[in-house]
């Protein structure tokens, strides 16, 4: 099988409305099998890096595809800490080359001060997190992927708005996985269950058609004994996260607000920032920590 070499060139993504940070990088580093590293000359204005991958493939096509899902799953993981990229996949090149594919390690270094740069905060940052993260990429659960890849769409989005509902999507994700929540009715017997359905039902009829009485049931058998709240509150806190009740309800709120259309002022701004604050910190303890919470508690 032939063996090509990929390269796929990556972008810096900043927005007005985003928290701005910009990490400042090695010039070179290897992650996920992949080597990224400042660009030689101008490949053109927007490119930061280039990353590298060796890969065998029956041709061209599947090549490429392989190193830009490696390359991927490096820029969700650099999302939660080293800012947003993006892989620019029209500018991505493949050339058949000899030899076995390359199995480059990670090469951090190490993190030393912020300063302001204009309106955006720059810090030297190392590549320790998405090196420790890689180690056992090969276990990360389902949850995890699902969760860093909805965080990246969040922060490589323009508007913050969209940014808002999909890290609320992932706080419930997150909830859903650590502390799942149980059906209201779930508690009781099948025959007290049939018969509380029963009155609700013939007490309805007086005053609901028959469409709006089924919607009705459906939403009480679905109705969950915790809220979603409290449940996002229960797995912040296994994590050692700080988020009150308010805060979490706050967010919610705006977020209802923008799903279904209401003007909602300036604060949807904070609500996204601490809806990333707290999605991230999770992630990025997770990543370090396989997986598991570190609850303080």
């Amino acid at each position: 099988m032939p063996t090509y070499e990929v390269t796929v060139p990556i972008s810096s993504l900043s927005y007005d409305e985003h928290p701005s940070w910009l990490a400042i990088l090695p010039e070179t580093y290897e992650l996920n099998q992949l080597r990224f590293k400042r660009p030689v000359g101008s490949v053109n204005a927007q490119t930061v890096y280039l990353c590298i991958g060796t890969v065998s493939a029956p041709d061209s096509t599947v090549a490429i595809v392989e190193v830009l899902r490696r390359a991927n799953e490096v820029l969700w993981a650099m999302a939660t800490w080293n800012g947003s990229y993006r892989a620019d996949t029209s500018g991505t090149i493949a050339r058949e080359v000899a030899g076995e594919p390359e199995a480059p390690t990670s090469s951090p270094v190490t993190r030393t001060r912020a300063v302001r740069i204009r309106t955006v905060i720059a810090e030297q940052r190392d590549t320790q997190l998405e090196a420790n993260a890689f180690a056992w990429r090969a276990s990360w659960p389902s949850w995890m992927t699902t969760a860093l890849e909805l965080n990246y769409l969040a922060v490589a989005t323009r508007d913050v708005r969209p940014a808002l509902v999909i890290h609320w999507s992932i706080l419930e994700v997150l909830a859903d996985e650590h502390d799942p929540g149980t059906q209201l009715l779930s508690g009781l017997d099948p025959a007290a269950r049939r018969e509380l359905l029963r009155k609700i039902q013939e007490v309805a009829a007086s005053f609901l058609n028959a469409s709006s009485i089924e919607r009705l049931l459906a939403r009480l058998n679905d109705t969950q004994a915790e809220s979603t709240v409290n449940r996002i509150h229960s797995t912040l806190q296994r994590y050692g996260i700080d988020a009150s009740l308010s805060d979490i309800n706050a967010v919610r709120k705006q977020r209802g607000m923008l799903a279904h259309g209401a003007a909602t002022g300036g604060d949807y701004l904070e609500a996204e920032g601490q809806a990333r604050i707290w999605v991230q910190a999770v992630l990025r303890s997770a990543l370090t920590d396989r997986g598991q919470p570190t609850s303080r508690q």
